[in-house]
């Protein structure tokens, strides 16, 4: 960036030191503008058509998630399953955000049935809540819903679970690993909307919660439990695994840093 070492006087309409200027303001701002759209994530809409219809497909173009994005992998309408039974839009492999097989494997077990939830199924959101994959009858010790995935593409990346369950009241609880959120369970996406699960421990009556986050998981694979605590059996509508430092916020930090820089040295 040599243009902040030339003189003040030398600022002058046309002259090279403005023409940087512009260039850099202009590249800073179409760099804001698509951080989002830039985004490394990979993530899965499990479907459903017993006790509730379906199924709810995400299309390709359309974005769905706390955290947006497109190329959601819909999964067929199945109990337990593995990568060989998602059914697009790349049937048997899981794309990234920009459609590429991520080269990512995924499997699902100690189900009890796909199923669907008293939640509206117009928008892409409501059809990620809709359809769901739901847990075991039976609490700890009895091995709860889990789901593995292999060959992450990124260092270090966040986990979204979307929790939603069937009709009736639950209480349940997320876990990777040692981190574990509880929660009581909701049935209606579009009633509730997105609720963040925040508490760590075991309680009576935990908080609404209708997803939680998993921040900086490192390692090629993770399984996320869901753990049925009391009762109707836990569930999940679809989990998001987002590369971290996610795009948006590297691009956002250089457009402060490069913004900061242009008002220096015109002010100089």
């Amino acid at each position: 960036m040599d243009f902040c070492f030339f003189s003040a006087n030398e600022m002058k309409e046309g002259d090279p030191v403005i023409r940087k200027l512009k260039f850099v303001a202009v590249f800073v701002a179409v760099s804001c503008i698509g951080a989002d759209a830039r985004a490394e994530s990979i993530a899965v809409n499990f479907m459903a058509e017993a006790w509730g219809g379906g199924p709810f497909p995400i299309g390709a173009a359309e974005e769905a998630g706390y955290f947006p994005q497109i190329n959601w992998n819909n999964t067929n309408p199945i109990s337990n399953g593995t990568t060989a039974d998602v059914a697009g839009p790349l049937p048997g492999k899981l794309v990234d955000n920009a459609g590429v097989d991520s080269g990512a494997g995924i499997a699902w077990f100690n189900a009890n049935q796909p199923v669907g939830s008293d939640g509206g199924n117009t928008t892409p959101n409501e059809r990620l809540y809709k359809g769901l994959i739901e847990g075991p009858a039976f609490g700890p010790t009895w091995p709860q819903l889990t789901f593995t995935v292999s060959d992450v593409p990124y260092e270090t990346y966040d986990v979204y679970a979307y929790l939603v369950g069937f009709g009736f009241n639950a209480e349940a609880s997320a876990r990777i690993g040692g981190e574990e959120y509880f929660y009581t369970q909701s049935s209606n996406f579009t009633t509730d909307g997105f609720i963040r699960a925040t508490s760590t421990v075991l309680e009576e009556y935990p908080p609404l919660a209708t997803y939680a986050l998993f921040e900086d998981v490192t390692g090629d694979s993770f399984s996320l439990e869901i753990i049925k605590r009391d009762g109707n059996r836990g569930g999940l509508g679809g989990l998001q695994i987002v590369k971290v430092p996610e795009p948006g916020s590297i691009t956002l930090l250089v457009c402060g840093l490069a913004a900061g820089l242009i008002w220096w040295r015109r002010k100089r």
